[in-house]
């Protein structure tokens, strides 16, 4: 069972450094309670087609998934990188490629983002956009 705390401080980004590169013997963190957001048994980490069937299988196996991306949408690898369309070679492999692509080989972002939306939806898997994982328990 994977535990997963969604909003931890974002200590990463304030220093990006490794103590060890600093020159710090050891990083002392004081303690204290962490809440729990959300028990799973699997997280996927990404926003890419790829993480989203991969979140929606592992949901369709009978694991409890959440699914986070660091955008604040989904279907980064077609969206971001502006990759809309499908080469004559490709066909789509899955129903959420058919869903992002059509019959006409060439997506719309709000498409593309609405069709991961709704494959998530429909398979039960959680997920939160434009976040980081920070800390794992």
């Amino acid at each position: 069972m994977t535990r997963w705390i969604p909003c931890i401080l974002w200590s990463m980004l304030a220093n990006p450094w490794p103590a060890c590169l600093l020159g710090a013997a050891a990083i002392v963190q004081s303690p204290g309670e962490i809440p729990i957001a959300c028990d799973v048994d699997v997280v996927v980490v990404g926003g890419t087609g790829g993480a989203v069937e991969a979140a929606c299988e592992a949901a369709r196996r009978g694991a409890r998934v959440f699914l986070l991306s660091p955008r604040p949408y989904l279907g980064i690898d077609l969206c971001s990188m502006l990759r809309l369309w499908l080469e004559e070679s490709e066909d789509p492999a899955s129903k959420l490629a058919t869903a992002c692509f059509g019959e006409e080989r060439f997506a719309v972002p709000s498409v593309v983002k609405s069709a991961m939306d709704r494959a998530l939806f429909e398979a039960g898997v959680a997920y939160l956009t434009g976040c980081y994982a920070t800390d794992v328990l």
